[in-house]
C-alpha cells in the first residue's frame, strides 16, 4: 500500500456531497517522519476487503487525500473515504481504514 522509507505526509480533507460546499477543501496539514511512518504501518497492516460487494451506507463521498513524501522520487498518493465503508486505496490496492487511521488522518489534517 505504502512502500519504502517515507519522510513525511500531507493530508487534505475534502467535504462530502451533503456539505454546504461539496468537494471543497476543508482542512489540510503535514506531519514529519514519526507520524508518517506510523500511518504507513497502519495502512500497510490494514485488512484487505474480500472480493464481495459492499453496501456502504452514509457514504457522502467525503475524502482524505494523502501524499507520502520520500527523500527521492515522487510521492505515494492515496485516497481514503471519510464516511461509509472507509476504504483506502492507492489505485491498485484497497484496504479498510481503521478507526486509528481515521483518527490520525483527522489529527494531521487539522495541524
Amino acid at each position: 500500500m505504502v512502500p519504502g522509507q517515507v519522510r513525511g505526509v500531507l493530508v487534505c480533507a475534502y467535504a462530502g456531497l451533503n456539505d454546504a460546499h461539496p468537494r471543497q477543501l476543508v482542512s489540510g496539514g503535514n506531519a514529519g517522519l514519526r507520524p508518517s511512518r506510523l500511518l504507513q504501518r497502519r495502512l500497510n497492516g490494514a485488512q484487505v476487503p474480500t472480493g464481495r460487494t459492499y453496501n456502504c451506507p452514509m457514504d457522502d463521498a467525503s475524502t482524505y487525500y494523502v501524499a507520502f513524501r520520500y527523500r527521492t522520487g515522487g510521492p505515494q498518493q492515496l485516497s481514503v473515504s471519510r464516511t461509509g465503508c472507509r476504504f483506502a486505496t492507492n489505485g491498485k490496492r484497497y484496504v479498510f481504514a481503521t478507526d486509528k487511521v481515521e483518527h490520525q488522518l483527522a489529527t494531521i489534517s487539522t495541524q
